[in-house]
């Protein structure tokens, strides 16, 4: 009779211990700890349509200014970039000799297309 009544214990011991794990660990599961998948999940699913967005507006800005392929322009001497907020081309100047440095810069960008008479240039020394 004691080895029944032990053995009954024991089983009981057994099942309230997986009842016990089962419910601590989904303790920590409820919806607010479910967001961040979600997030993760509309992030996945909005990327592709972003890609496309930004794919287009470069295609677009490609065609308007076909220059902005050719840069960003590094040398020792300076380097050439466009600035896509205020629109206008910006040079660092890396060398002291400026003044001839920017008929080199103009001529660079004559010869990549750049139309000096409607596009600004700002130099950075």
């Amino acid at each position: 009779m004691k080895k029944r009544a032990l053995f009954i214990i024991l089983i009981i011991a057994s099942v309230l211990s997986v009842v016990f794990l089962y419910y601590s660990s989904r303790a920590g599961r409820t919806p607010q700890s479910v967001i961040p998948d979600i997030v993760k999940d509309q992030t996945t699913y909005e990327q592709p349509k972003d890609d496309l967005i930004f794919s287009n507006t470069i295609e677009k800005a490609y065609k308007e200014q076909p220059f902005l392929q050719k840069l960003p322009i590094e040398t020792p001497n300076y380097i050439i970039v466009y600035d896509y907020n205020k629109k206008l081309i910006r040079v660092r100047l890396l060398s002291k000799e400026k003044i001839l440095i920017k008929e080199e810069i103009k001529n660079k960008l004559k010869e990549i297309g750049v139309d000096l008479l409607t596009i600004k240039v700002e130099y950075l020394e």
